[in-house]
């Protein structure tokens, strides 16, 4: 649920760590990966991610506490519905890849599993009460899987949205009208392909609006029942973002230029004209854009070198937003700030791995921070500890670096990237999944 109604709650903003027109970076008590965030007012707010990963804060980011899950899945959404209600969704590919979602109805304090042993991976997460929400994914056979729930996740039943590709973000502005993207990355022989479909019935049915031969659709955002956005990327040639908005609740879409060429993961808009996107890995690195006119027209906001990946972002108002991405970055919005002139203090200050996208198909890119000059190794491993591919091996300077794994020519399956580095090593999970 993107939108909230419910009475605002006013708390302290501590000061972040570094800023750049108008984001601040904040403390986070985690290096994981970080792929969604969501909060119901300008105070409570949870992230998610790699390893079974949920952090939760109360005082609008100023600090974040780690949560136990008890689980070490990836979890790639999140969605509350107030303070106390909410579901992150993922996937689990210990002894068979399975969608999963865990659910809590004390702030994060305690979560259970719930299973649903049908689906590959669950990518989106969206419930428009305590009770009523759709998770959405793949399905072994890499068709698209929209589940539904009336009970809060007590039992889950699958909605038939036609034999299309994957989807990734569910959007519902009610119990009745709501939209899933989806489709499916290029690569060598295989087309890529741009999936958007529609209900009006909480998902009894399904009516197509977009499904064409185009890079998928990774996020949307709807603000009321006409007036939406939905990002994504194109991988022909390079990467190539793509922004397209309807005021017409879908029956027609404008594509817009965002003026990027950044994989562009996440939106959120506050009104009809007030949005901001968020992008990854393209060769200006890490990018937010924001539009004041309703998208026909979009600005990048300066995100520093060593933000190297954004995947999510979300905002509660006009002031507030928050993005997340790897490495556990954690961006806060402050419209009082300006862009410094020296950016100095964002300087990486420890020795980090991060890999985005992952899962990745056919290739992934791995950044890593480095806080001092020397020599590195970083290589990638098999389940079986044979190493696949060596990627770095010599003197690097401090800083944030980016380098591309290439698994074209590897099977499916988990493979490690491990990062060497004087006297310290840190390892992060890569899936490759065809």
């Amino acid at each position: 649920m993107k939108g909230f109604i419910i009475l605002f709650i006013a708390c302290v903003l501590m000061p972040g760590t570094a800023s750049a027109q108008g984001w601040e970076r904040q403390n986070s008590p985690t290096g994981n990966y970080l792929a969604s965030v969501v909060f119901v007012d300008t105070c409570h707010g949870w992230a998610v991610g790699d390893s079974g990963t949920i952090i939760h804060t109360t005082d609008g980011g100023g600090t974040w506490v780690i949560q136990n899950t008890g689980t070490t899945l990836f979890l790639l959404a999140v969605d509350f519905v107030d303070v106390s209600n909410g579901w992150a969704a993922g996937y689990d590919n210990s002894g068979g890849w399975r969608g999963v979602v865990v659910h809590t109805t004390d702030g994060g304090g305690s979560w259970t599993t719930q299973s649903m042993d049908t689906t590959r991976f669950l990518a989106g997460v969206d419930f428009v009460d305590a009770n009523t929400g759709w998770a959405v994914g793949s399905t072994f056979s890499s068709y698209s899987v929209i589940m539904h729930t009336s009970d809060g996740g007590g039992s889950w039943t699958p909605q038939d949205g036609g034999t299309y590709p994957s989807v990734y973000d569910a959007e519902f502005v009610d119990g009745n009208n709501g939209w899933v993207v989806g489709g499916r990355i290029r690569f060598p022989g295989i087309p890529p392909l741009q999936l958007m479909l529609r209900t009006t019935d909480a998902g009894s049915t399904w009516t197509e609006q977009i499904y064409t031969a185009d890079g998928p659709l990774l996020a949307v955002c709807f603000v009321d029942q006409d007036h939406g956005w939905a990002v994504g990327s194109d991988y022909g040639g390079g990467y190539f973002s793509i922004i397209i908005q309807t005021t017409d609740g879908g029956e027609t879409w404008i594509p817009r230029n965002p003026g990027s060429s950044a994989e562009l993961s996440g939106v959120d808009f506050v009104d009809e004209n007030h949005g901001w996107a968020v992008g990854s890995m393209s060769p200006e690195g890490a990018t937010i854009l924001r539009t004041t006119d309703g998208g026909a027209a979009w600005t990048t906001q300066t995100v520093h070198s060593s933000v190297t990946s954004l995947k999510d972002i979300r905002f509660f108002d006009a002031n507030h937003g928050w993005a997340v991405g790897g490495g556990g970055t954690i961006l806060r919005y402050n419209p009082n700030l300006s862009a410094p002139d020296e950016y100095s203090d964002l300087q990486p200050s420890s020795f980090s791995l991060s890999t985005f996208p992952n899962p990745f198909n056919p290739s992934t890119t791995i950044a890593y921070d480095l806080p001092k000059a020397g020599h590195i190794s970083l290589r990638v491993f098999d389940l079986l500890g044979r190493e696949v591919a060596v990627l770095k091996d010599g003197f690097v300077e401090a800083g944030t670096h980016r380098v591309t794994f290439d698994g074209s020519g590897l099977a499916s399956g988990i493979y490690f990237a491990r990062l060497d580095a004087e006297g310290s090593s840190q390892t992060k999970k890569l899936v490759l999944m065809r």
